[in-house]
């Protein structure tokens, strides 16, 4: 093989390539947005959602933080530029959300944004306006704005449409975006957070050093009301936060929020160990499979093992309509009988008079096969009835009589 097969790519691909790390769906984008206006120093962040029926098509994020110079804002789109971190020395003790400096580079590179920020004490009279276009910078300029910033992201996936394809529900993303913010302001609580959707406020919180008063903003008084507050404290870890009562549970196990140094985490493990420590009090379905006990019922049978699952084929135990509806080579082989049959001696049959009751069957050539159907062994036989009968005996033509499996004469539709 002539030439080499290892290129540089160009710089378009690698932001996109960048951008599918960390812009995943329009939570990415709101998650990246208000983690950038916490680490500015903003006291009160506004989310304004715009979506149609097809999707999310605007998301806009307004701070009071720091904001940026005119230079900083145009500098602030390049590939890993940030102002949390310096050199490498700075990478063991980082306390804000995000240094990399990838975000907002990332979001441009598949949308259109627009970002307007004005520096916070710095005596500018105007401030900047950029906007940034599938990464390429195509608009600058001054304009009238408050201190902080705002950011704009429209058309998102606009150049990428088979990542736009795997997009849910419009629901399904604005459950996903007001996810985001419900961790963060617990997260936060010393900032004022504010929803809005098409013109409607969905969520606000205000600023408290009360994390009780975060809570009740979010989920209501009532549900405050009935938390528990749980606190420790070790040489080198404290933990604190509120737990609810068994009663007010939930099956859904994004109820469960933590967060570590202000960073809201998903942990499988930390969420299972807070419901392992209500241990029975929470119903079967709503504890984890560790606290499934066998045998508890349906919910030890849902989180059994793969290993104790039995395999296709294998022999089921006899049950007391096996015994009874069966025959003893049908019992020995653990297998369910067959189905009953229209017209069984189990059946209700139509008598002269049209009312349905209870009665044998009629004798016929289907009935009389034995390997067809096996003869219970249940029924009431006659007081005449010979102990080796097993089969009814076809009736002649004109015949008004039958015989039934006991060997007593009687008349179809009339009781033994």
């Amino acid at each position: 093989m002539t030439g080499t097969t290892i290129r540089v790519l160009d710089p378009d691909t690698v932001n996109q390539i960048a951008a599918g790390e960390v812009v995943e769906r329009p939570a990415s984008v709101a998650k990246e947005l208000l983690e950038n206006a916490i680490d500015a120093g903003a006291t009160s962040i506004l989310i304004d959602v715009a979506s149609d029926m097809a999707g999310v098509t605007r998301i806009r994020v307004t701070d009071d933080g720091a904001g940026m110079t005119p230079e900083e804002a145009v500098l602030a789109f390049s590939p890993h530029a940030t102002s949390k971190i310096r050199d490498i020395a700075d990478l063991s003790a980082v306390r804000t959300l995000g240094f990399r400096g990838e975000a907002l580079a990332s979001i441009a590179a598949v949308a259109e944004v627009t970002l307007v920020t004005r520096p916070r004490g710095a005596g500018a009279l105007a401030g900047v306006r950029v906007v940034v276009r599938g990464g390429e910078v195509v608009e600058t300029g001054d304009v009238g704005t408050p201190e902080g910033t705002t950011v704009v992201v429209e058309h998102l996936f606009y150049n990428t449409p088979a990542r736009r394809k795997f997009l849910k529900s419009r629901n399904t993303e604005l459950a996903h975006i007001y996810g985001v913010v419900e961790n963060l302001s617990l997260a936060h609580r010393e900032i004022a957070f504010r929803v809005v959707h098409n013109g409607k406020e969905r969520m606000a919180t205000q600023r408290s050093r009360d994390l009780l008063a975060t809570v009740a903003g979010l989920y209501g008084a009532d549900l405050a009301r009935a938390l528990v507050p749980i606190g420790g404290r070790l040489p080198f870890l404290a933990v604190g936060g509120y737990v609810s009562r068994p009663s007010e549970n939930r099956g859904n196990p994004s109820q469960v929020v933590i967060s570590i140094n202000g960073r809201s985490i998903s942990s499988r493990a930390l969420a299972a160990a807070v419901r392992e420590g209500y241990g029975t009090l929470l119903p079967n379905t709503r504890r984890s499979a560790r606290s499934a006990s066998p045998g508890s019922g349906r919910s030890s049978r849902r989180f059994a093992p793969r290993s104790e699952r039995p395999s296709p084929g294998t022999t089921l135990p006899t049950t007391r309509r096996q015994s009874r509806c069966s025959s003893s080579s049908r019992q020995g082989r653990g297998e369910w009988p067959r189905p009953r049959r229209q017209g069984s001696p189990a059946s209700l049959i139509s008598s002269s008079a049209g009312r349905r009751r209870r009665g044998p069957r009629t004798s016929s050539p289907r009935w009389n096969r034995s390997d067809r159907w096996p003869r219970p062994t249940s029924w009431r036989k006659g007081p005449t009835a010979p102990s080796t009968s097993s089969t009814s005996t076809r009736p002649t033509s004109g015949s008004s009589t039958t015989r039934s499996p006991g060997g007593v004469m009687q008349r179809p539709g009339r009781r033994n």
